[in-house]
C-alpha cells in the first residue's frame, strides 16, 4: 500500500512540476535569449588585455522591473568578475550575493556548483574607460522545477541506500552475536528465563523453543 503511495505522489508531483515548467515557458519569466542591460564599473579602469578583472554591475531598477515583470527591490550595484578569453567576455557576479528573483533562480540552475550568477557580454570601451554599458545574456533556463523534483528524487534514493547499508552492518553484527550464543548455548538459558512470561503472550510457540529468546 505504501508503494502505491509513494508512486502517486511522485507521479502527482511530477505532473504539477510539468504543468508549472509550461506556464513559465508559456510566460517566458527567465526571458531567455533576451539580455540584461547593465553599466559595468571599473574601478582601475577596463583593461583589453586582462584575462581577469574585478567590477561593479550596476542594474538599473526600472530596466529591471520591466524586463523581468517584478518589484522585487534591487541592489545598487552588485561585485563581480569580468573575464576575458579567446572565446569570448564573461560577466560573473559575485559568488553567493544576494540576488532577486528570477536571477537568484538562473543562477541556481546555470551555476549550481560555484553559485555565482554568469552570462556573455560584449565589451568595446577603450582602455581607460571606467564605466561602460552593455548587456548581459544569460544561459537558457527551462524544467526548473521538474529537474528540482529530478534531483530531489535521486537524493532520497542516495540517502535510502545509505541507511540501508548501515542497517546491514547492524543487523549482520546482532546475527553474529545470536549465533555464538546459540554455539555457546546461552539461547537455551535465556529461554528458561523468560519462558515465564512470553508463554503466556505466545501460547502457540512450543515449550523451549528458541524463538522466544528470539522474540526477547
Amino acid at each position: 500500500m505504501l508503494n502505491y503511495i509513494w508512486a502517486g505522489l511522485v507521479i502527482f508531483s511530477l505532473v504539477f512540476a510539468l504543468a508549472s515548467d509550461g506556464r513559465d515557458m508559456v510566460r517566458d519569466v527567465y526571458r531567455n535569449g533576451t539580455p540584461l542591460p547593465v553599466t559595468i564599473h571599473f574601478p582601475d579602469g577596463y583593461q583589453p588585455g586582462a584575462r581577469r578583472q574585478s567590477v561593479n554591475v550596476r542594474v538599473d531598477s526600472g530596466t529591471f522591473a520591466e524586463l523581468y515583470t517584478t518589484d522585487a527591490p534591487l541592489a545598487a550595484s552588485f561585485g563581480g568578475t569580468l573575464l576575458q578569453t579567446r572565446d569570448g567576455q564573461q560577466l560573473q557576479f559575485a559568488k553567493d550575493v544576494s540576488l532577486p528573483e528570477p536571477l537568484a533562480t538562473i543562477r541556481a540552475v546555470t551555476s549550481k556548483r560555484d553559485n555565482d550568477l554568469r552570462g556573455v557580454v560584449d565589451l568595446e570601451a577603450g582602455t581607460g574607460d571606467t564605466l561602460t554599458a552593455t548587456a548581459v545574456l544569460f544561459a537558457r533556463v527551462q524544467f526548473v522545477k521538474m529537474s528540482a523534483i529530478t534531483q530531489a528524487a535521486f537524493d532520497f534514493a542516495e540517502t535510502a541506500v545509505s541507511i540501508v547499508l548501515g542497517l546491514i552492518g547492524v543487523l549482520a553484527l546482532w546475527l553474529g552475536l545470536l549465533r555464538i550464543a546459540e554455539k555457546a548455548g546461552l539461547i537455551h538459558v535465556i529461554v528458561k528465563l523468560v519462558q515465564p512470561i512470553l508463554r503466556p503472550l505466545f501460547p502457540d510457540i512450543p515449550k523451549d523453543h528458541p524463538a522466544l529468546a528470539m522474540i526477547v
